[in-house]
């Protein structure tokens, strides 16, 4: 105990511990690593003397003078006496972890007990008041050492992974007989003359759990109540065909709250990781989508997004998480081409316009799922609770039909009508099935290069590339992706959180009265209503950060760039989000819809990896008016231009699209707006 009490009476009497400060190069490190926004943010948070930190914190950063560099603002902090001169190195990481920069308190704290050991080591052989004369200084230049990021030890056990890798296996055993056991009785179902209701509600039992029993109990009571019963086999297609969108929304959504402590060159290509991923779905949905059908390529697509969330929950490093989010992106790429293709095919005309919304209704549930769980859960439980939709899709998907146009186009015309039973509730679709057949009969097998050839099909691929470039350029997949950066500039002392979940709830429920509205209003309408708007808010968000660029004192005014923001969010879900895809459905014969999809898909993916790639680097070399001012024009433009060639598509089969254009083309006359008195034409 004595030779205890003696060495801290040393220590304490000889400085030994006070002279544990923050050096001139440990703060050279940090300011070369902080982001000016994080800079910013730091300064103003070391100025309290709280434990927490203080609800007007965002006001103590607007005071900040963004023209100082950040080493200027830690050395003047560090050598001030009423501020940071004498404290050690707890009080600097403290603040650095409540930026949620980790990586840099750890590399802080483990450069201080460094210091202190070798202190130590020299109080043991050194004369005390040498000691005492002394200056603190390590024994290399700390600037040249790379970053470190300390995490805690895995518990992950190598008898860990062999369990897991059981367990995965008894999964995938588990969830083959399920699907075996399903394929064999939705045969057996089809090939009986009645439907049997206890059977069925049997077979269920053993086939699924018992929530998803429930489920199946509504829609079969609603089913058999009698033959005008508005509840059908339809509307559990159509949700069951967009549940995969919700793994799309959750992927895309996933980086914006996303804690991963990443260098800025770093964090981009995890963001671009995802569009670049997609640039290859389509080319995968072009090569399967006529081979092995809609509805197992559907399937398919869910393994990716598994894959990907169970490489999120085993990272370690930035190259995996760019990994996981490039085998997402290929699934979202494909996803994104061939549900239009599959709803266009399932749906009757009078209501496909709002079964294309629901694309966009299940991608926003997705975001606001992410935007209210994962700021609450770490990077493991939310890759967890994101593998659920996935699962619930896996066991419920084959309950769905296949599409009764890829049948008449494998001759397979039995099966083509039990799946126009299933989906029109109705024992005699002699008339659609007809259609159907004339339709492909009329239409020779399409190559790629008959979107060239054929000027009604080229007048089309450049319409469909026209709104996919409004829909791209308006910069709302970077927007969204660098939402917490973007409400963090325009200086806001609200919540993050609660404003990123205010976002998707907005465009949730904007999603949902497009539903109702698409088709009465027309697609021409409500496309070009979006694009106008947008384009407006746009330019305002843009002469905010202008008027601030150029030195005026705005600050009060921060609220118009968030309610333009809230403004632009709300009119790009009414149109942009879901116009492009319905008009893909509609707009092409079924000989080169697969093709064209590819293309128009690959097309809006790039326009996406361009958008987010350069989202990043202009907004650091020229700021932010740059960047919404170039968005608010090109869709202006856009606007302009499909107000002149855009036509009508709402309640018209495919049959009655087609003769438009080929009208069109045969008068010589680019796609011009169809007359008022054709909005009331059905089919």
């Amino acid at each position: 105990m004595f030779p205890r009490l003696c060495f801290i009476v040393i220590l304490s009497q000889y400085g030994v511990i006070s002279t544990i400060d923050v050096n001139l190069n440990e703060l050279g490190y940090l300011a070369a690593r902080l982001q000016p926004f994080e800079c910013r943010r730091l300064i103003a948070a070391l100025h309290y003397t709280t434990y927490e930190l203080p609800n007007n914190l965002a006001a103590a950063e607007r005071n900040i003078d963004n023209e100082i560099p950040c080493i200027r603002h830690l050395l003047h902090w560090n050598s001030s006496p009423t501020e940071g001169k004498g404290k050690t190195h707890d009080v600097l990481a403290h603040r650095l972890r409540q930026i949620d920069r980790n990586d840099l308190a750890d590399w802080l704290g483990k450069s201080a007990f460094k210091q202190l050991g070798k202190d130590l080591g020299r109080a043991m052989v050194k004369a005390f008041y040498e000691l005492g004369k002394e200056e603190t200084d390590l024994p290399h230049p700390i600037t040249l050492e790379p970053a470190k990021r300390y995490e805690d030890d895995d518990p992950w056990l190598q008898v860990d992974v062999v369990l897991m890798a059981i367990l995965l296996g008894m999964l995938g055993t588990l969830v083959t007989l399920i699907c075996a056991t399903i394929f064999r009785k939705i045969k057996q179902h089809f090939r009986e003359k009645r439907y049997k209701y206890g059977l069925i509600l049997k077979d269920l039992f053993f086939v699924t759990f018992s929530w998803v029993i429930l489920v199946f109990k509504y829609f079969c009571d609603r089913l058999y109540v009698s033959d005008k019963s508005p509840i059908s086999f339809r509307s559990f297609s159509l949700f069951q065909v967009n549940l995969p969108l919700i793994s799309c929304g959750l992927a895309f959504s996933w980086v914006t709250v996303a804690k991963l402590n990443l260098e800025t060159n770093e964090g981009s290509w995890v963001v671009a990781a995802t569009p670049i991923g997609a640039c290859f779905g389509p080319i995968l949905s072009a090569l399967l989508l006529d081979r092995i059908g809609r509805k197992w390529f559907l399937y398919g697509t869910t393994f990716p997004f598994i894959a990907s969330w169970i490489l999120t929950y085993l990272a370690k490093s930035w190259t995996l998480y760019i990994v996981a989010r490039l085998i997402s992106g290929v699934s979202i790429g494909a996803i994104y081409t061939m549900v239009p293709v599959y709803l266009g095919e399932l749906m009757e005309p009078r209501i496909r316009g709002s079964a294309g919304t629901m694309m966009s209704l299940f991608l926003n549930l997705g975001y606001i799922v992410m935007y209210g769980v994962g700021p609450r859960l770490d990077r493991k439980m939310m890759a967890l609770v994101c593998l659920v939709p996935c699962v619930v899709f896996l066991l419920t998907a084959p309950w769905i039909p296949e599409s009764p146009y890829y049948y008449l186009k494998r001759e397979r015309e039995k099966y083509a009508a039990l799946s126009l039973v299933w989906l029109r509730r109705t024992k005699d679709n002699t008339a659609e099935i007809n259609e159907i057949k004339e339709f492909i009969k009329a239409e020779e097998k399409g190559s790629v290069m008959d979107l060239y050839r054929h000027s009604t099909y080229k007048i089309a691929m450049l319409l469909v590339l026209l709104l996919l470039a409004g829909q791209q350029l308006s910069g709302f997949i970077a927007i969204q992706s660098y939402a917490v950066t973007l409400l963090i500039d325009m200086h806001l002392s609200l919540n993050t959180n609660l404003v990123l979940i205010i976002m998707g709830s907005i465009s949730l429920v904007m999603s949902v009265l497009s539903t109702f509205i698409i088709d009465r209003l027309g697609r021409r309408l409500v496309f070009l209503t979006s694009s106008y708007s947008t384009s407006l808010c746009l330019l305002v968000v843009g002469l905010y950060f202008l008027l601030n660029k150029i030195g005026m004192k705005i600050e009060s005014l921060s609220i118009i760039p968030l309610i333009a923001v809230f403004l632009y969010l709300i009119f790009f879900s009414f149109g942009l989000a879901t116009i492009p895809s319905v008009f893909i459905s509609e707009i092409f014969p079924i000989s080169v819809k697969s093709w064209a999809t590819t293309i128009a898909n690959t097309y809006g993916s790039l326009l996406g990896l361009v958008v987010t790639q350069c989202y990043s680097i202009i907004q650091r070399q020229f700021g932010y008016h740059v960047l919404f001012l170039f968005f608010a024009i090109v869709e202006l433009v856009v606007a302009i231009v499909a107000s002149i060639y855009m036509p009508e598509t709402a309640r018209k089969s495919f049959m009655e699209i087609q003769n438009i254009l080929k009208e069109k083309d045969s008068k010589k006359i680019a796609v011009s707006p169809v007359k008022a008195e054709d909005l009331n034409e059905t089919k």
